[in-house]
């Protein structure tokens, strides 16, 4: 399962992310979350919860702005610092990243794709971890 979009697991923003981190362990169930970076800030024991559950955690943006995705070379700095605040709070870093609304632009993909490893194309946990 994949939580996202209008399930409030793009946050983590509370109470949503508990409120769904509750539904999947009631249904011994395992998602991917894909955190952005404020959020990870706002609420960094829901992100700790999240992995402590057994879930994965995705890149997904620092801020979520449209606006920066037209820029390659901000995108990429959203992306690297919210990698950081990730590893930093979860001690772990994703392997994996979507951009908001799903936005597709070749040069987005291929930044992207730079942030993953052989490993997790060969299907070894989608995250490393830190420390």
């Amino acid at each position: 399962m994949v939580a996202g979009g209008g399930s409030g697991a793009d946050g983590p923003n509370e109470p949503h992310t508990s409120q769904i981190l509750d539904s999947l362990a009631a249904h011994d169930v395992r998602a991917t979350f894909f955190h952005v970076g404020q959020c990870v800030e706002r609420h960094p024991e829901v992100a700790a919860r999240v992995i402590d559950a057994g879930h994965v955690v995705g890149n997904h943006s620092l801020r979520h702005r449209f606006s920066t995705y037209l820029r390659p070379k901000a995108f990429e700095r959203e992306v690297a610092r919210t990698q950081g605040i990730l590893a930093r709070v979860t001690g772990r870093t994703p392997a994996l990243a979507r951009t908001p609304w799903l936005w597709r632009q070749p040069a987005l993909l291929r930044m992207l794709y730079r942030f993953v490893t052989a490993d997790e194309l060969l299907g070894v946990p989608a995250y490393q971890t830190t420390g």
